[in-house]
């Protein structure tokens, strides 16, 4: 990855404001562990601070870097906001669904698999506090879905209408022919 003055600049700016809000981000593991840096956008995304959250989405599309669990939290948390929940369930949301984010990393898109991820997160809580993580879980599963259908099904329809011109590329100099 070649990386100019600016992003540079931007990714000292990030790690500075990161540092204050959710501890010490290690640039040089950001670029060798996309797990890594996964998490800390997820974790800087969630923090109260709207300039981090500013920094963060800019500094991961300058990155381009996957943002499927973000995207998703984020939708799921402005459902939460519209639906007028209470301050101290947004929080334990975010708390939870930034443990949940981890265990979701690099997993197949489907209900199996998110399924396994969400009995291992269980599994490492608290007795007491698996109800609520299983409860967040379930009510974030469609969120998270939607969030990889959308994602995969971009590139796929580019694709598709890629191919089908690259096909009626191909039938144009038979036409010109007189073949069908």
């Amino acid at each position: 990855m070649h990386l100019n003055n600016e992003t540079l600049v931007l990714l000292s700016k990030f790690a500075t404001k990161a540092k204050k809000h959710i501890g010490m981000v290690e640039l040089n593991k950001m670029f060798s562990s996309q797990h890594y840096a996964n998490n800390i956008f997820i974790k800087a995304r969630l923090s109260d601070d709207k300039e981090l959250a500013i920094l963060t989405k800019i500094v991961n599309q300058e990155l381009n870097l996957n943002a499927i669990e973000i995207g998703s939290i984020e939708a799921y948390l402005e459902t939460l906001y519209a639906d007028g929940v209470g301050n101290e369930y947004i929080e334990s949301c975010k708390y939870y669904l930034i443990i949940l984010a981890d265990y979701l990393y690099s997993i197949q898109a489907d209900g199996k698999s998110y399924r396994q991820a969400v009995d291992s997160m269980i599994l490492h809580a608290d007795i007491a506090e698996q109800p609520l993580c299983l409860h967040i879980a379930r009510a974030f599963y469609p969120f998270w879905i939607n969030e990889h259908k959308l994602a995969y099904k971009a590139p796929n329809q580019a694709l598709l209408k890629a191919n089908t011109s690259d096909i009626e590329a191909q039938k144009k100099p038979h036409l010109h022919c007189g073949i069908p």
